[in-house]
């Protein structure tokens, strides 16, 4: 488990994670005309975070994966 942990991988989540974010903000904020609609903000918010977790815990699994490979 320290393996996977380490500060080179840890940086790959982080930057995994935003690319994900980012990039489902950007394609459900593109279709908003009104940006006064709390709960629809709030709604993409969740999913972009969703989105970024999805992404990371895909990363996190193929790690895993290929760790057990290697043994």
């Amino acid at each position: 488990m320290n393996k996977l942990l380490n500060d080179k991988f840890i940086g790959k989540i982080l930057k995994t994670f935003i690319e994900g974010f980012i990039a489902s903000l950007i394609v459900s904020l593109n279709g908003i005309n009104d940006f006064n609609d709390i709960n629809l903000i709030r709604t993409i918010l969740v999913g972009a975070i969703a989105m970024g977790i999805s992404a990371v815990l895909n990363l996190i699994q193929s790690k895993l994966l290929e760790g057990n490979k290697n043994e």
